[in-house]
């Protein structure tokens, strides 16, 4: 009687042990399709705003330039840099 029980509750963990494993199949399948998804839309809208994003960085790179050219040599007086340190700011 017991060898008979526990037989059927051996099959009925195995068979709880299947559906759960499709189960988890299935969800996994469904997270994949989500992120093809996302990914294909993510591409898309990449390829639309690359030139945009392509000609800021020109325009940045150029501005940075630019500042380069001109500040060769900043000077601070004493007076600015005790205050600077006073104020945590500056740290030397």
């Amino acid at each position: 009687m017991y060898v008979k029980a526990l037989g059927i509750l051996l099959l009925l963990s195995g068979l709880i042990a299947g559906l759960v494993a499709l189960y988890d199949a299935g969800g996994d399948a469904r997270e994949n399709e989500l992120v093809r998804q996302w990914h294909e839309e993510r591409q898309a809208l990449l390829a639309r705003v690359e030139p945009e994003i392509q000609k800021d960085r020109i325009v940045y790179r150029d501005r940075i330039q630019k500042v380069r050219e001109v500040i060769v040599d900043c000077q601070l007086p004493d007076v600015h840099i005790s205050v600077l340190r006073e104020s945590g700011i500056f740290r030397r």
